[in-house]
């Protein structure tokens, strides 16, 4: 099998440093067995490369390499923007993604608040409560909902 521990991608590594520390926005090699810093690669049978590091909220979250094993291969621009391009959808995708799970604990948190939590759109139409606003009403959800917040506050004024 392959030695992941040699994979990790931390200060001193030259991935680390080549996109981390020096910033380069690309690694293009037409011979991978000339690149120092990037014998690793060779275990795979790498013989050229393109490797573009995947930046996620402004973090170094990996890399996306492409490679060929079966000839040495000159990179053009093309080669390079495309790979380029394909990265940032993937990032963006990656992004994305965290940004649905933290949205998710976020969501969780405040439906589980015993605080009443509630949005309100532009006519004082509730559009959201939380279970909280359930429970210091004594009102179901859909009823605060069809009730909005002027009247869920003409019936607490009466009491």
């Amino acid at each position: 099998g392959v030695d992941k521990g040699n994979l990790r991608f931390a200060p001193g590594h030259t991935i680390y440093e080549t996109f981390v520390t020096e910033e380069a926005p690309y690694v293009a090699c037409a011979n991978a067995e000339k690149k120092k810093g990037f014998e690793y690669i060779l275990r795979f049978g790498v013989k050229s490369f393109i490797i573009i590091p995947l930046w996620i909220g402004g973090r170094f979250w990996g890399m996306l390499t492409v490679d060929d094993c079966q000839d040495y291969r000159q990179w053009d621009e093309s080669d390079i923007q495309l790979v380029r391009l394909i990265s940032s959808v993937i990032s963006e995708l990656i992004s994305r993604g965290e940004t649905e799970d933290e949205l998710t604990r976020l969501s969780s948190i405040v439906e589980g608040s015993p605080q009443a939590i509630a949005y309100i759109g532009e006519d004082d139409q509730l559009l959201y409560v939380n279970q909280g606003a359930e429970q210091l009403t004594g009102y179901t959800r859909d009823e605060l909902l069809e009730m909005g917040m002027f009247r869920l506050m003409e019936n607490a004024a009466r009491q």
